[in-house]
């Protein structure tokens, strides 16, 4: 019966998810108690780990021990005698001067979500004769508040709310008043305690008091079921305990900013128990940073606990979860005969052996593992260990041995390439602007020539010319071409226009030519759009390629009669169209100087450039003091684009020296500033202005110079994701909505280990005319996705509020990389209604009122969503169970999915096994002399390639890995081989341990993927068949690539190989190698060193055709 009492349990409470659910969840609890009964108080079954001390006489400090570090030693005053040297933790897993800061295993990167439009439970409670009077907190953060007083008899319930100086509040509302209950709802309140006094026609019944509010402090927690650090160090938590288990609750407290912190939790149980109230310990690395280690439910049923802490400003705040207490269904029957468990030994999994000073020994596990001997997986991400295989169950959206690893399901199909962008040309095309068109076409003729050293960079050219409402758009693949047509444009004859044309529409037609990502879009005109309407379809339009907009606004001739304004609504838009593309306006009121300005832009900016950092500010003089900018060592130039009525640069480098930059263009308004070769680290930026109240904007690129090749541009391609596990999302955020914002930066070095990424993102908006940040977040790498950065959900609250946003990774060296961008808040008109009132793409019955649904809908109108495959519809989408995905859990989704190829080509090993015997000792000499000069060409063929270089030995009676060396620092395993080459082996064994050698080289961490390089002139040695079977199966699940250098000699009888062996002999070889798409290589010893050189070809190489014939005679197959 017991597993059907868990799924009963578990689906009452799954039921608990909505605020009403968990309303009536706390409820059900307090109406067990009863007025006039005594209250049962519960003992925790023993102290916290905090609490715990040794009996032994203590000094004043050693009472603040732990029993951790107190296990130290045999006793007290041993323990605080190996203590007093450094007064420091020195037990692996934890932290603090006692050991009393436990360090989580992992980061839980996924906490549930609490929408901020739902209330939560702040308190309830029982009154006596619903006559007692309660104490309610109001912290500053709440709001909606709503008090609720029930009875079971009808005898008007009612209340007073009185606060701290006396003054009695009204409700707002009353949301309802019966005989048996009054709801109260207040708006606000403000912080502080409250009185609340109840009174009802009788004092005959208690009454039950509960109170909700929507509050940005709320509680995330759970329970960890167990004792000991596995418990204590774990940061997965579940929604239930265990009857008569022990269980460590880990609580994380939403929005606390500091010194605000959760200070002690409380138990509440049905019929009057309740356990005594228990501080909360902090913990490190985990995001359940709270915990209590030993609660113990002795009663099954329904509990509420009650965590109270203080707020930013000083208030104390409570808040309020129900939990279920089940029957463990797992839980074995006692054995009267029970073994003792073994004393450790050792421990599995690269486990620490610690065995203490008292006798006593425990395993400290290394990675995800657990258990005494580390040899239970730890299944992260709601994976569900398979005790049988000791496999993790991984639901959708994860992989992994853990399911540690994010899997997007759908991909982008992006190929993320910044590496050849379009030069795109937008000119109003009349006679009064023609000295204008000469002066752009001598800019890109500059241009080119600039970039001869690298011709490939600029492939295609867009130009559109307009005038008048009318417009012609050009490609070309050719520069020539372009100054062809440009020169055409300069020299037109059209004389018409107004003071306004079709400036957007225009746009719209260049970026409409299938541009390449990041393609530069310069727009000279001197003329104001008059086709605003057209500007939502810009904006769609610029979010498929970001191509930043330049416009290069002309002031008009004075003949012309036209007076601009840069406060004209039009002008305005224009500008708001380059601010949301992440580029910018240049005003000019001369034509003599725009050729100079457009020469020194695009030599600057447009050759292989990142944002480092931008703002728009409305009020130059709102600026923040200095502006911090993370260089990086691959950066070569810094350039600084600013506008802005008289503006100067203070550049500050990392020593706090000014440094002086190179002023390359000024006109009074547009400026651009160089500097070539920043120093590494953090430099500060900042204008100062004459005119305090005009507007500026600036960008700060990277730049480099004449350097071709892409392997060190780091671009940053970013996106929305609505799902962890997902890559698709909207191009901007949605005004509203919670968004993930998801990046991907190339060339991001792929030796950084995930832990070491240290991704941030900070979002910040204009405000008050003053830059406010308005989301800072810590990024989770994600490896199978194209989008490999995730932070956590993001909603803008403003339509079309511009949002800067500043993005950091941490390199190979431990500098910061910088990269910026502009997004903004999309406001989209919903959907009209449909008239026939069908949902979900649902089509009225001709023949009555109901609907006809489309597969995976349900109901009178499609309203209902049917989730297959024990699906079940939570938020707005399925949750599906293990093994499927999809819409409608529709799709089977395999559990362990198997590694792709393109994780596999980087960052695996490179294995060297070589026979020892006295027979092979001639190949070994050969391979020695081009050995050094094969790793050194391995290491040339990338720096991601190879990680580790192992060599192992073999001969006829044992094998074994005889040297491991990094591939930064080799020499180990080229010195033994050398070491070997110099000696001649005694053994003439004519059977080598060749699988010996497999099975000790499996022994360690290879990744999957690794080259094997086998040097074997004996036959190997085959008797164990079932062993042999065992270890080819588990090489071919590696997927190791193998070749065979088998030594051949044509004076050797009957086939020119050692002992008298003949080709038949060397079966297994030769299946397991042609296995692995491999080859075996016949070759004579002394021509060892050559044949080894095909070695390094090996990087990124397949087979693309290929024949065979077992006898070089006969036809090719």
């Amino acid at each position: 019966m017991q597993p059907l009492l868990l799924v009963a349990c578990l689906a009452a409470y799954a039921v608990a998810t909505t605020p009403a659910d968990q309303q009536e969840a706390i409820k059900k609890v307090f109406r067990t108690w009863r007025h006039g009964k005594a209250v049962e108080v519960l003992e925790h079954p023993e102290k916290s780990r905090r609490d715990w001390i040794t009996a032994d006489n203590l000094s004043e400090r050693d009472h603040h021990r732990s029993k951790r570090s107190a296990l130290l030693g045999p006793n007290g005053a041993a323990a605080s005698q190996q203590l007093s040297a450094s007064r420091s933790c020195n037990t692996p897993g934890y932290t603090g001067e006692f050991c009393e800061f436990p360090i989580c295993y992992e980061t839980n990167p996924k906490l549930p979500y609490i929408p901020d439009d739902e209330t939560v439970a702040i308190d309830a409670a029982t009154l006596a004769n619903c006559t007692e009077n309660y104490v309610v907190f109001v912290d500053e953060t709440m709001f909606d508040i709503t008090i609720d007083l029930e009875m079971d008899t009808p005898l008007n319930p009612i209340f007073t709310l009185q606060g701290e100086d006396g003054q009695n509040h009204s409700p707002d509302t009353i949301l309802t008043q019966t005989r048996d209950q009054y709801q109260a709802f207040f708006f606000f309140l403000p912080p502080g305690r409250y009185l609340l006094t109840p009174s009802a026609d009788l004092k005959t019944t208690s009454c039950i008091m509960s109170v909700r509010a929507r509050t940005a402090i709320t509680i995330n927690s759970g329970f960890v079921i167990g004792e000991g650090p596995n418990t204590e160090r774990s940061d997965f938590p579940q929604d239930y305990t265990f009857y008569r288990e022990p269980a460590s609750v880990i609580v994380h407290g939403n929005f606390l900013r500091y010194p605000a912190m959760l200070k002690s939790i409380n138990f509440i149980g049905e019929g009057n128990t309740m356990y005594r109230p228990r501080l909360l310990s902090t913990r490190f690395n985990c995001s359940y940073e709270y915990i209590f280690e030993t609660f113990y439910c002795k009663k099954t049923g329904s509990y509420v606990y009650q965590v109270e802490g203080v707020s930013f400003q000083g208030y104390s705040f409570r808040r309020l979860f129900p939990f279920n207490c089940l029957v463990n269904p797992a839980t074995p029957s006692p054995s009267p005969s029970t073994p003792s468990p073994a004393p450790l030994v050792r421990c599995k999994n690269n486990g620490v052996f610690i065995k203490n000073l008292d006798g006593s020994s425990y395993c400290y596990c290394t990675g995800l593992f657990s258990g005494p001997d580390c040899g239970t997986r730890l299944c992260a991400n709601g994976g569900s260990l398979d005790t049988a295989n000791n496999k993790c169950l991984c639901p959708d959206g994860f992989v992994g041995d853990f399911c540690e690893n994010v899997f997007c399901n759908d991909n982008t199909g992006l190929t993320f390439d910044a590496e050849h962008p379009t030069l795109t040309l937008v000119i109003r095309t009349r006679t009064q602007l023609a000295d204008v068109i000469t002066q752009v076409s001598n800019a890109v003729s500059a241009l080119v020539n600039d970039l001869s050293f690298d011709p490939d960079y600029l492939r295609r050219f867009v130009l559109v010319t307009f005038n008048n409402n009318r417009m012609s758009t050009n490609t070309y693949t050719d520069s020539e071409k372009l100054l062809i047509a440009l020169n055409a444009a300069a020299k037109t004859t059209d004389s018409n226009g107004t003071c306004v044309d079709i400036d957007f529409i225009a746009l719209s037609a260049a970026l409409s030519q299938y541009l390449t990502y990041k393609s530069p879009v310069y727009v000279i005109t001197d003329a104001l759009p008059s086709d605003g309407t057209e500007v939502d379809n810009v904006y769609h339009l610029v979010n498929d390629w970001r191509s930043p907009v330049y416009f290069l606004y002309v002031e008009p001739l004075p003949e012309s009669g036209c007076t601009t304004s840069i406060e004209d609504p039009a002008y305005r838009l224009m500008d708001t169209v380059a601010q949301r593309s992440a580029g910018q306006t240049f005003y000019f009121t001369s034509h003599a100087t725009i050729g100079t300005f457009l020469t020194t832009h695009m030599l600057n900016t447009l050759y292989r450039t990142q944002m480092l950092l931008s703002n728009d500010l409305p009020v130059c003089s709102n600026q923040l003091v200095y502006k911090s900018v993370s260089v990086d060592s691959s950066i070569q130039m810094l350039v600084i684009v600013a506008t802005g009525r008289n503006i100067s640069l203070v550049l500050t480098n990392p020593d706090g020296d000014w440094a002086i930059t190179t002023e390359q263009y000024t006109d009074g308004v547009n400026n651009i500033w160089l500097y070539n070769g920043p120093q590494v680290g953090n430099w500060l930026f900042s204008f100062r202005s004459s005119a305090a109240t005009q507007s500026c904007s600036y960008k700060i690129y990277q730049a480099m110079y004449h350097t071709p090749g892409r392997d060190t541009q780091m671009d940053l391609f970013w996106s929305t994701s609505i799902n962890i596990d997902s890559d698709m999302g909207l191009p901007q955020p949605l005004f509203g909505l919670q968004h993930a914002i998801v990046m991907h930066l190339t060339n991001y070095p792929v030796g950084v280990p995930p832990e070491r990424v240290q991704a941030s993102l900070t979002i910040n908006a204009n405000r008050n005319g003053k830059p406010t940040q308005v989301y800072a977040s810590n990024g989770i790498w994600r490896d199978v996705c194209n989008y490999n950065f995730y932070f956590p959900p993001f909603m803008c609250r403003r339509p079309n509020e511009l949002l800067h946003f500043n993005f950091f990774a941490q390199d190979l060296l431990g500098f910061a990389v910088q990269r910026a961008g502009v997004m903004y808040c999309a406001e989209i008109a919903p959907p009209p209604t449909s008239l026939s009132g069908c949902q979900n793409g649902g089509v009225m019955n001709p023949t009555n009122t109901s609907c006809i649904c489309p597969p995976g809908f349900s109901g009178n109108l499609c309203e209902q969503v049917q989730c297959y495959n024990g699906g079940k519809y939570i938020g707005n989408q399925c949750s599906c169970p293990i093994g499927w995905t999809g819409s409608f859990c529709e799709l089977p989704k395999c559990i362990n999915k198997g590694l792709s190829p393109e994780f596999i080509l980087n960052q695996v090993d490179m294995v060297f096994m070589v026979e020892l015997t006295a027979q092979a000792h001639a190949q070994v000499v050969s391979l020695n002399m081009q050995f050094a000069e094969i790793i050194r060409d391995v290491q040339a063929q990338s720096r991601t390639w190879i990680n580790r270089f192992y060599l192992v030995g073999f001969n006829s009676t044992w094998a074994d890995v005889m040297a491991v060396s990094s591939s930064r620092d080799p020499h180990q395993v080229i010195d033994t081989l050398n070491r070997l080459a110099g000696v001649i082996p005694t053994d003439t064994g004519c059977r080598v341990q060749l699988w010996q050698g497999f099975e000790r080289l499996l022994r360690w961490d290879i990744p999957a993927g690794s080259y094997v390089e086998i040097f074997q002139t004996s036959p190997e040695e085959n008797g164990n068949l079932d062993f042999v079977g065992q270890l080819y199966d588990r090489l071919r699940s590696l997927f190791f690539k193998m070749n065979g250098f088998l030594s051949f000699t044509p004076t050797f009888k009957p086939d020119g190989f050692a002992c008298n062996a003949t080709q038949d002999d060397y079966a297994t070889l030769f299946m397991m190698v042609g296995g692995s798409a491999g080859t075996v290589y016949p070759v004579q010893p002394a021509t060892t060193a050559d044949i080894v050189r095909v070695i390094p070809l090996q990087y990124q190489s397949a087979i693309v055709y290929g024949q065979y014939s077992y006898k070089c005679k006969t036809p090719m197959k």
